[in-house]
């Protein structure tokens, strides 16, 4: 869309140079900053749905579902998923009526002017832009891998957090030279069982990144 003023004409009322001059001025205005307000929906539509998909859609507890699904689930529901997943996300609705409502919102301001301005005769109302805009064909494939790696997560987060009570144990036992009772062997299955659990949340969150970094190369 060009941020040029439409070209204005005197009526018969003989509108002032000085008037005509503020009016080309206000509609370059609102022009430049229809176009602003494009750029910056289209600019960020795409960031939006990922953060939509992360917010409902991973975590560690949104994680759990997903590595039971990845446990019982045959590949054609696999691909069943993916596939609705794209369309629930990554759909270019909500964009469009976005653009629809600041087209319809620029129409009436620039209508605006030309009642406020009654001797301006101009070209027709600004029609909707025609935008380029976010691929909508978003296919989650690499989400069968991002929860197959979550499992790998879980039971490789179940072995070391037992390695490491036992040793815990043994520096106990052997270094410090305190005796194991009830109450110490439970403090230390909590601070490797606290231990594993913190691992397991960075782990996660790096797996969570790395599928929304795959998704983002699809845009």
């Amino acid at each position: 869309m060009s941020e040029e003023a439409t070209i204005v004409q005197k009526d018969s009322r003989e509108l002032s140079d000085t008037q005509i001059s503020q009016y080309k001025d206000l509609e370059l205005a609102a022009n430049k900053e229809y176009i602003k307000d494009l750029k910056v929906l289209i600019d960020s539509s795409f960031e939006k749905q990922l953060g939509h998909f992360e917010d409902e859609e991973l975590g560690v507890i949104a994680g759990y579902k997903y590595m039971f699904k990845y446990i019982f689930m045959n590949e054609e529901k696999w691909t069943d998923l993916q596939i609705q997943l794209g369309d629930r996300y990554f759909n270019s609705l909500n964009t469009e009526q976005t653009a629809l409502q600041l087209s319809l919102n620029h129409a009436q301001k620039v209508k605006d002017l030309r009642i406020k301005y009654k001797g301006i005769k101009a070209s027709t109302a600004p029609k909707m832009q025609v935008l380029n805009l976010p691929n909508s064909n978003v296919y989650l494939g690499s989400l069968i891998n991002h929860s197959r790696n979550n499992v790998a997560i879980e039971i490789g987060t179940t072995i070391p957090d037992y390695l490491l009570g036992l040793l815990l144990i043994w520096i106990v036992v052997n270094i410090i030279g305190y005796a194991i009772t009830g109450p110490v062997g439970c403090g230390i299955s909590i601070v490797s069982f606290v231990i594993m659990v913190v691992v397991s949340v960075c782990l996660t969150h790096y797996n969570d990144n790395s599928l929304l970094e795959s998704l983002r190369q699809q845009k």
